[in-house]
């Protein structure tokens, strides 16, 4: 099975130097995931443009493989596009994984269904959904499916609008697709039904069309093209985990990570790892899944924490204390040189293209105020 990540910034441009880099937010999560994966699967290849091949071979990430031909003409606009054309040309059975998703354990897949998918995109949507679930989700869900969906209904054959259920809808930051060929041929229906729509399609806000033409028109056409793929579906068995792997159980202020982070206590759960039983009568008891960070300084002791198998961070990414857990499970697992790698690496960076960046990042000044390390000496910047 071939392993792969695939990555272009969403607003790459050649003119503009900061698009021009994969972002600190991005990268510690890209080195965890691709050391991750090599100590549980062997290997992993990469597939991106020529520019961010460089940056990743200066840092240094250890893959196996980096392919700049697939990408190399890739308009990057509607984020998505950049994986759909690493599908479309993968020959062989093969596991995409997000950079922004750790396997902290070796997953064994299934062979026997067409597509493994991490979960449903909105997986709290249906008949026991609360109503401020269902409130909260029905906006979500609308702007990213429901309101791009009808945009282009003309466009659309009975059998897609009769398969439309947003609570069907795959979310794909792990994907594991054993019939490849079959895949990529979904693929390319919705990347011609993207090109067909590009300038409507990129115009939706916070990544909404990326969401549109990937996860919710791959998964339509296959629907429509295999019936082994629909019966998976309305069996219930073609994703991996009831809900999304990593939930953070705390309401967050309105506004940027950076405003308005999350507070302590901290609590979040792992939804994949349901090998908790109850004391009492030996049935699943989820409960004992349930996690909480007690302070900042309690930080230090879930660097080891496996987060049930699979970590996606997804949104959570920017936060500051998601971002010192991150470089402390890099530090913990893999070794203290890579914050050094990296760290400098960006200070170089930030030089020869003048993007005017602090040398330490929010994420990375949390690292050192909770263990004491020191990314850089003071007195030699």
């Amino acid at each position: 099975m071939k392993i792969v990540h695939s990555y272009i910034p969403s607003n790459f441009n050649l003119d503009i130097p900061y698009t021009q880099i994969i972002w600190k937010e991005m990268i510690y999560s890209q080195v965890l995931s691709t050391l991750f994966t090599n100590k549980n699967y062997g290997k992993i290849s990469l597939y991106t443009n020529e520019t961010i091949a460089k940056q990743i071979q200066e840092i240094g990430i250890p893959y196996e493989n980096i392919d700049v031909d697939v990408l190399s003409k890739t308009d990057v606009n509607t984020f998505s596009v950049v994986k759909m054309k690493v599908f479309k040309a993968m020959s062989e059975r093969f596991l995409h994984i997000d950079i922004d998703t750790m396997l902290t354990k070796k997953i064994d897949f299934k062979s026997d269904l067409p597509v493994i998918y991490a979960h449903k995109d909105f997986p709290d949507l249906g008949p026991n959904t609360t109503p401020k679930g269902f409130n909260d989700y029905l906006i979500s869900s609308m702007n990213a499916y429901g309101f791009p969906f009808n945009d282009f209904k003309d466009q659309h054959s009975e059998n897609k609008i009769k398969n439309f259920f947003v609570g069907e809808v795959p979310n794909m930051n792990l994907l594991c697709v054993n019939d490849y060929e079959l895949f990529a041929e979904a693929t390319e229906r919705s990347l011609d039904h993207y090109y067909k729509n590009k300038e409507k399609i990129d115009s939706y806000d916070k990544g909404y069309g990326a969401c549109y033409v990937e996860q919710l028109m791959i998964h339509l056409n296959l629907m429509e093209i295999s019936d082994d793929y629909y019966n998976s579906i309305k069996n219930n068995e073609a994703f991996l985990c009831d809900k999304w792997f990593f939930q953070i159980l705390q309401e967050r202020k309105s506004g940027t990570y950076l405003e308005n982070d999350f507070t302590f206590p901290l609590t979040f759960k792992n939804h994949l790892d349901k090998n908790f039983t109850c004391d009492c009568c030996g049935g699943v008891d989820l409960r004992r899944n349930e996690h909480t960070i007690e302070s900042l300084y309690d930080l230090k002791n879930f660097f080891n924490h496996d987060f049930g198998g699979i970590w996606h961070l997804s949104h959570h990414k920017w936060s500051p204390i998601i971002q010192c857990l991150v470089i402390g499970q890099i530090a913990h697992n893999f070794g203290v040189d890579w914050l050094y790698k990296i760290n400098e690496h960006f200070i170089i960076k930030n030089q020869d293209l003048n993007l005017g960046l602090p040398n330490l990042s929010p994420g990375e000044k949390l690292y050192e105020k909770v263990t004491g390390f020191r990314f850089y000496n003071r007195g030699m910047i």
